[in-house]
């Protein structure tokens, strides 16, 4: 048996948000100059770095001792929290191509941020979508990475998956995820989320159609928590934490106003564990598994924005006795 938490991230990095060019041709007279071609901003260099992560956090904590939070949007925004932490009130997001900040901030007051230029920088190998053609949405560039920080016997980590204009950096959808633990409090206080951030959530009005359906299809991905019953290739008991990348479909009844879906195909890595005994162990990856999440149909809001507990965790490999 196995008690799972998952944070899905529904890397809507691929649906198009924002750039482009919108309208019909335009008719250039001989009297108006001649439009400048934009130009490229060619590649970021915020994630560059050769290091590989080798570690994680060396404690993790109880999947039976999170609590759920309901998601804040403005931007995107869902978490866990233990005992002595606090839900999250907001998740803030910069991106200059040069620099990545993601800025936590917590009802309490409390709050934290990862920053490329001040933080750890490690690669991710579990996405591989970076170019253009191979985003067939909207045709924009993406990067990713892992930051790793934390002062003072703190851990904070999380990893992005940007999608951005390429010839205006500052025009991108930012979607991640982030764990922060105590090190220095027995039980441990600490909180994961998943978010989704970028200029264009800002913009207030929505406009929904009244018929048809949308299907998206591409990637999703996101972190987990786990604790390993009897059925684990692990002790009973074992702690882990990892991220992982899935094949997403999601669709939209607009004549219902619903939407479900499924993932699967779902490869994990980064994957941090803490055995019974204390010994403290560490998986970059990727692997591949056989979990499978459903989602069930959950009803739309006139704002677009929708929330469902309706999420279902298979695996042929292990029964599953419960999840967050």
């Amino acid at each position: 048996m196995i008690r799972f938490m998952s944070l899905l991230l529904m890397v809507c990095v691929l649906a198009g948000c924002g750039g482009g060019n919108g309208g019909g041709p335009r008719v250039v007279t001989p009297m108006e100059p001649m439009p400048t071609p934009p130009v490229s901003v060619g590649d970021p260099s915020a994630f560059d770095s050769t290091a590989t992560r080798t570690a994680g956090p060396s404690i993790i904590p109880d999947v039976g001792a999170l609590q759920r939070a309901d998601p804040v949007f403005g931007s995107v925004a869902q978490n866990v929290y233990t005992a002595g932490s606090s839900p999250v009130r907001d998740v803030s997001t910069s991106f200059n191509g040069d620099r990545f900040t993601v800025n936590v901030s917590r009802q309490d007051g409390s709050s934290f941020i990862l920053d490329t230029d001040r933080d750890d920088v490690f690669d991710v190998t579990l996405y591989t979508l970076y170019t253009p053609a191979g985003n067939l949405v909207n045709n924009r560039p993406a990067v990713d990475g892992y930051i790793e920080g934390g002062d003072a016997g703190q851990y904070a980590g999380g990893a992005a998956f940007i999608e951005y204009s390429d010839t205006d950096f500052t025009d991108y959808l930012a979607a991640g995820w982030w764990v922060s633990i105590d090190l220095n409090t027995d039980p441990v206080v600490a909180d994961a989320g998943a978010f989704i951030d970028g200029p264009d959530y800002d913009v207030a009005n929505t406009s929904l159609p009244i018929m048809g359906t949308a299907t998206y299809t591409g990637i999703g991905g996101g972190a987990y928590l786990a604790q390993a019953g009897t059925d684990d290739t692990n002790a009973p008991g074992t702690l882990q934490k990892g991220q992982y990348r899935a094949d997403l479909s999601l669709t939209a009844n607009f004549q219902n106003m619903t939407i479900g879906g499924y993932a699967n195909n779902i490869v994990a890595g980064n994957v941090s564990y803490v055995l019974p005994d204390g010994t403290v162990g560490f998986n970059d990856g990727p692997v591949d598994t056989n979990y499978r999440l459903d989602f069930g149909s959950a009803p739309i809001n006139n704002n677009g924005a929708f929330v469902s507990n309706n999420i279902t965790v298979t695996n042929p490999d292990f029964n599953i006795t419960g999840m967050t």
